[in-house]
């Protein structure tokens, strides 16, 4: 098995790098103390057509060490000691653009990521991003827009686009309904109050239908329709 080792030693230091085919790590120590410590295994699979890549990256960092240092500088809430990545790349069918890439990232042990695109069947993204209090969550498909931010299980705003598309090719056609939802203890909501009481609401709906019925004689038929309930 192809392997490059190699090591470098300091005054009081010492680093490791190993590489190989399936595994890269990179590593340095103050004496017998591990101070950061990073490896990536993975494997992959080329085809004609396809092909995939999957693995575990994992960063490890020591109270001591320079990087934990500067990022506790920096904000007490980036600061970790295990940061770890699992991935799923896989390329299903390249001609017909059919994929599956899946990734969770973890920090310390709470979940901070989880990224989930699909499009053998019916296309779709998913993405959920953790913060210490908040979580957000976005979906993507081709005829939904959705994003939401939580304050634990309670919902902070909520925007959603529902539509569908026809393409002709001299006419199109855009419809659907879009809502977004406040609640009180928002920011957007405050700062809406603060502007001024008239601006907030809690719920606002837009039903859309853009229709262009001849692209070349111009004729088009626009309808929308605002309800904003405070």
């Amino acid at each position: 098995v192809p392997t490059i080792t190699t090591i470098c030693n300091f005054a009081s230091k010492k680093f490791i790098a190993n590489i190989t085919p399936t595994m890269i790590s990179y590593e340095l120590l103050d004496g017998e103390v591990s101070l950061v410590k990073f490896l990536n295994q993975l494997t992959m699979d080329i085809g004609t057509n396809s092909n995939l890549v999957k693995g575990t990256a994992n960063l490890h960092l020591n109270e001591n060490s320079f990087l934990y240092t500067a990022l506790s500088y920096v904000s007490s809430s980036l600061c970790f000691k295990d940061w770890t990545a699992n991935y799923h790349v896989e390329m299903i069918d390249m001609a017909a653009r059919k994929m599956n890439v899946q990734v969770h990232v973890t920090k310390d042990n709470l979940e901070l990521l989880n990224v989930d695109v699909n499009t053998v069947q019916v296309p779709t993204i998913t993405t959920i991003c953790n913060f210490p209090s908040m979580k957000f969550i976005a979906k993507i498909s081709p005829t939904m827009i959705s994003y939401e931010l939580l304050d634990g299980e309670i919902s902070i705003v909520k925007y959603i686009n529902q539509f569908t598309m026809e393409v002709a090719t001299n006419s199109y056609l855009v419809k659907g309904t879009t809502n977004l939802s406040l609640n009180e203890n928002s920011y957007l909501f405050k700062v809406l109050s603060y502007a001024s009481s008239s601006l907030c609401f809690k719920e606002w709906t837009t039903n859309y239908h853009l229709e262009v019925i001849d692209k070349a004689a111009w004729k088009v038929n626009v309808q929308a329709h605002v309800l904003c309930v405070d």
